[in-house]
């Protein structure tokens, strides 16, 4: 059986009030896509998909957020020195 790492993808578009999230998760007979609101505003460049293919957590690249889409513990500063 084939792991599935890269099943749920997330991508979020903002505008000055509110934040959208899309999600996208691909299985093998029915691919869904969600929309949720969120007040945080973060794009998203990476996700990572439990071997099941539901989504563990995604990142901007300066924050990394959990599957409940709140900012993981102490994911609130990667790349800042």
């Amino acid at each position: 059986m084939a792991q599935r790492h890269d099943a749920s993808w997330v991508y979020t578009e903002s505008t000055l009030k509110d934040s959208t999230i899309c999600l996208l998760t691909f299985n093998e007979n029915t691919d869904t896509f969600s929309l949720l609101k969120s007040p945080i505003k973060a794009g998203s460049s990476a996700s990572y998909s439990s071997s099941e293919g539901n989504l563990r957590c995604y990142t901007n690249g300066y924050q990394m957020y959990g599957n409940d889409f709140l900012i993981m513990e102490n994911g609130d500063s990667l790349g800042l020195m």
